[in-house]
């Protein structure tokens, strides 16, 4: 399973060029939302150094895409099947022309949305009011 935050960035591990069939493949990544079915489609490189032992790729959640590749991904928070596809091609995004890998489960979790609360403290007819953001 691979966890990416919500608006984050995450550096993935797979192994896949160990069950490529092609010499130096690229891959191209396939998410589909377990609940509402909405599919994307992206690429992202592979950033390993020994690419025979383990692959590395940067992936970054976000709410404004600049497009579908470089690991990037306009995603909301919740539960993807991911299937993972080599290509000869960099960027690759026709799922037609390339050969599956792999899948498994992709969770986008977490937020980066801070929400601060106020307390307020009352002893006998006394009230004092601790913002938080006061201290911030």
């Amino acid at each position: 399973m691979i966890h990416i935050p919500y608006l984050g960035t995450s550096s993935v591990i797979l192994r896949l060029t160990k069950v490529a069939t092609i010499l130096n493949p690229y891959y191209t990544f396939e998410l589909i939302n377990q609940q509402s079915k909405d599919v994307i489609i992206f690429t992202a490189d592979n950033e390993s150094q020994v690419p025979l032992v383990y692959d590395q790729f940067t992936l970054t959640s976000t709410t404004q895409s600049p497009g579908l590749t470089q690991g990037i991904i306009n995603v909301d928070k919740g539960v993807y099947t991911y299937n993972i596809y080599e290509t000869q091609f960099q960027y690759n995004l026709d799922l037609a022309s390339a050969s599956f890998l792999r899948s498994g489960e992709l969770v986008v979790d977490g937020s980066n949305d801070f929400t601060y609360s106020t307390f307020t403290q009352s002893d006998n007819n006394t009230t004092s009011v601790f913002d938080i953001n006061d201290y911030i």
